[in-house]
């Protein structure tokens, strides 16, 4: 009987790039996704199975948010028992998820995305851009016109940040490397895909499914800049990143919210510019004596 990996990952940490790379490899794992869509987004989109999707209930595009029960796990293990593979994957949002399915697959192993807090807003703004928009659970508690307006205008990830920073998120600031199998989403994004190859019997197929996904995500975490400190507290920043990055790398709303928000709790500021690229917040926020002491 083949493995059983339960894969581990907050929404908005690239989870789904990390499944889709394994699930390349058929012959050495499968999963309850059947395949990916790309969306303009720039996220890669599950697919389930046939199977799953009519013998597991679950509330559509929620699959990782599901709870399993020991029924579940007894029709998935008589499943997987027919798979030809190495590994089957289970993919989950749920932590506390983890312990459960360990305990119900005596041959299983975990496997989490992880990052440290400075990564945090990075997560968030994925989540926002790429998942809130079309999320069921996020729909029918922002369902009034104005929200269905938003949406239309391809506005509606931007709002759902504000709100998110605003009344606070169920997205984990920082997931620690408490599994079997730890992948840093610094080194993600930091080119260092040394974790994902050995999980590989060959590797040949990361490099270019790796530089595809990768030019549709926000490069500025993948290069280290010369910025004040408080604009690496605002949006974040790679530890691991050492590659000079050019400060006319494009600031967007997203960006803008995160440092509105910083500067409305953490400062005495009160006129913030919308900022367009790196080098006008960074001029800004040099020049500006009132961030000498912005901590409150």
């Amino acid at each position: 009987m083949a493995k059983v990996i339960i894969f581990y990952w907050e929404p908005g940490s690239c989870g789904d790039f990390v499944n889709s790379l394994l699930l390349s490899q058929s012959s050495e794992y499968q999963s309850v996704v059947e395949n990916f869509v790309h969306t303009a987004q720039g996220r890669l989109q599950p697919k389930m199975s046939k199977f799953f999707v009519e013998n597991f209930n679950h509330v559509p595009t929620q699959w990782y948010q599901r709870t399993w029960s020991v029924e579940d796990c007894r029709i998935l293990c008589d499943f997987i028992s027919t798979v030809d593979c190495n590994s089957f994957v289970i993919p989950t949002h749920r932590a506390d998820q983890i312990k459960f399915l360990q305990s119900q697959f005596s041959n299983s192993i975990t496997m989490g995305i992880t990052y440290p807090k400075n990564m945090f807003p990075l997560v968030l703004k994925n989540w926002c851009k790429k998942v809130a928009p079309t999320d069921i659970t996020i729909q029918k508690i922002y369902n009034r016109p104005l929200h269905k307006y938003l949406n239309t205008k391809n506005s509606f990830g931007e709002f759902v940040l504000s709100e998110q920073l605003k009344y606070s998120t169920n997205i984990r600031s920082c997931v620690e490397e408490t599994f079997d199998i730890s992948i840093s989403l610094e080194d993600l994004y930091n080119n260092n895909l040394s974790t994902l190859e050995s999980l590989f019997q060959t590797h040949k197929h990361i490099a270019q499914q790796y530089t595809n996904w990768i030019q549709n995500q926000n490069y500025f975490y993948s290069y280290r800049y010369d910025l004040p400190s408080i604009l690496y507290q605002m949006l974040g920043y790679n530890s691991k990143s050492t590659r000079p990055g050019n400060l006319d790398y494009n600031l967007d709303i997203f960006d803008n919210i995160l440092i509105t928000h910083y500067c409305n709790n953490h400062t005495s500021l009160t006129q913030i510019p919308r900022f367009h690229t790196l080098q006008q917040a960074s001029t800004f926020f040099k020049h500006t004596t009132e961030t000498d002491n912005y901590s409150r």
